[in-house]
């Protein structure tokens, strides 16, 4: 992968399945079992919601660490429990007034406000925080 090139991050072969719980389990499982030494397990909230009790069980919380590519109930609770690293938030609600702002301006019904977007907020779990400093 040319954006790792010449570092030290090592990008295993993607897997693939339905996105059904069962199916996001086995290949995490695989994974597992087939890399050890894997840091972080990328993939939908699905997996990560799934991935958590294998990270569990395995006492690998703070070892093995899972990134999810949209944000879900379930994601954020496990983000809130130290489970799942972190996970991209399109702040839809946001999204939502600018557009309804933008199309009012537009069809000349509102005014415009000159500063529309979403306020940078994140959430981090107390020993990422620990770690990162």
């Amino acid at each position: 992968m040319a954006a790792v090139e010449g570092s030290a991050v090592e990008v295993l072969e993607p897997r693939f399945g339905d996105t059904g719980k069962e199916t996001q389990l086995k290949l995490v499982e695989d994974v597992l079992q087939a890399n050890p030494d894997v840091r972080y397990l990328a993939g939908t909230a699905v997996t990560a919601e799934a991935a958590q009790g294998v990270i569990r069980e395995r006492g690998l919380k703070g070892e093995v660490d899972l990134l999810a590519f949209y944000m879900t109930p379930g994601v954020y609770t496990g983000i809130q429990r130290g489970f799942i690293l972190a996970a991209p938030a399109d702040s839809m609600v946001i999204q939502g007034r600018i557009a309804v702002d933008k199309g009012g301006a537009h069809s000349g019904r509102a005014r415009l406000r000159q500063a529309c977007g979403a306020e940078d907020f994140r959430r981090r779990p107390r020993e990422h925080q620990r770690r990162a400093a």
